[in-house]
């Protein structure tokens, strides 16, 4: 049945299935790690993450975002990029959103992100209406004409601790030129 297929549609799969990632952020032991988190598709699947938990908890008008400990200036940077490319044709008001600088802050914390090929997992902690720590999984997918998207998010019945604020204090943000969308 192989050898029936055309030769263009072979080239095409081993091409799209031999070069899609494999790994996991922050690192974890066994697993190949995501080696640049600021390049596609990391900042986004984040982002996205990001959203679709905010949009169904609700706690804050503002969305609050920690990422993974290590995260780089420019990982933040690209991820507020991201949450402002994908709220463009969004419908109603954008979201407003910021970087978590003090342990009291209601934030979504980025914990973990696993990709394989075209499918993603974000795990986002964050407090529930009660304000005990839950951890929330946003399952994406990669479509090849519409890019990633969110499939589905689970929200656990598990313990969870809430991480400190992450981002570099003595860091310098990107120019803002830097920072705007794509058109």
């Amino acid at each position: 049945m192989i050898r029936s297929l055309p030769p263009f549609v072979l080239l095409c799969a081993i091409v799209l299935g031999g070069c899609a990632p494999w790994a996991t952020y922050p690192k974890i032991e066994g697993a190949t790690q995501v080696s640049h988190p600021e390049l596609p598709p990391i900042p986004q699947l984040m982002a996205l993450a990001l959203l679709e938990v905010h949009a169904k908890a609700r706690l804050e008008p503002t969305l609050l975002f920690n990422l993974p400990e290590g995260s780089s200036v420019h990982v933040y940077e690209k991820v507020k990029r991201e949450l402002r490319y994908a709220q463009r044709g969004g419908e109603g008001e954008p979201v407003p959103f910021d970087v978590m600088s003090t342990p009291d802050q209601n934030a979504y914390h980025v914990v973990e992100l696993r990709l394989r090929m075209t499918d993603a997992e974000v795990d986002v902690v964050h407090r529930d209406l009660g304000g005990t720590p839950q951890m929330t999984t946003v399952v994406l997918k990669q479509e090849l004409i519409s890019g990633w998207s969110v499939i589905r998010s689970r929200t656990w019945r598990i313990p969870s601790i809430l991480p400190q604020p992450t981002y570099p204090k003595d860091a310098v943000p990107m120019p803002a030129s830097d920072a705007e969308p794509p058109t």
